[in-house]
């Protein structure tokens, strides 16, 4: 487990793992915030950190519905 902090770091290994794990930035912010670092996605990586990007929507979108649903079956979800 790493602890990547909040704020910027002065070790840039740190900042590119806090960009790359941030799940408040979608790709093209990444690939901007990278850019910072000379880093530019391309090929192989761009479609990973992109996948990675959709996954952690997709993750975010079922823990939405589950609770959605679960707040319906306790009769706490209003309209």
């Amino acid at each position: 487990m790493l602890y990547l902090g909040y704020k910027e770091s002065e070790y840039i290994s740190m900042n590119i793992l806090r960009i790359l794990a941030n799940s408040g930035m979608d790709y093209e912010k990444k690939n901007e915030a990278l850019e910072k670092y000379d880093i530019r996605l391309k090929g192989g990586l761009s479609k990973e950190v992109r996948s990675m990007c959709d996954y952690g929507d997709y993750v975010e979108k079922m823990g939405t519905e589950k609770g959605i649903a679960q707040g319906k079956e306790q009769g706490l979800f209003f309209r």
